[in-house]
């Protein structure tokens, strides 16, 4: 088919589409949900992840974090097992 025997049958059944009569109120009834819900949960933790997978200078913000915590821990256990309860008494 040529492109205009394509767009004319496209026309055609275009206008064969049955909508209800409550589409305009269900749609507006789903678009004040919609808007309801998006500030309802401030803390969203789906967009919070969304947000750290998009930058990376977060992500490597968040790595190092984790990096500097997990040292310190080791680091805190090799000295109070060294030091063998002294800093407790």
């Amino acid at each position: 088919m040529k492109k205009q025997e394509l767009y004319n049958a496209w026309k055609q059944n275009k206008n064969q589409i049955d909508i209800g009569d409550d589409f305009a109120d269900e749609t507006m009834g789903r678009i004040f949900d919609y808007e309801q819900n998006k500030f309802s949960n401030l803390f969203n933790t789906q967009r919070l992840i969304e947000y750290i997978s998009v930058h990376p200078f977060v992500k490597l913000s968040l790595v190092t974090a984790g990096g500097v915590a997990g040292i310190s821990r080791v680091i805190f256990t090799i000295i109070m097992i060294l030091n063998k309860g002294v800093i407790n008494g």
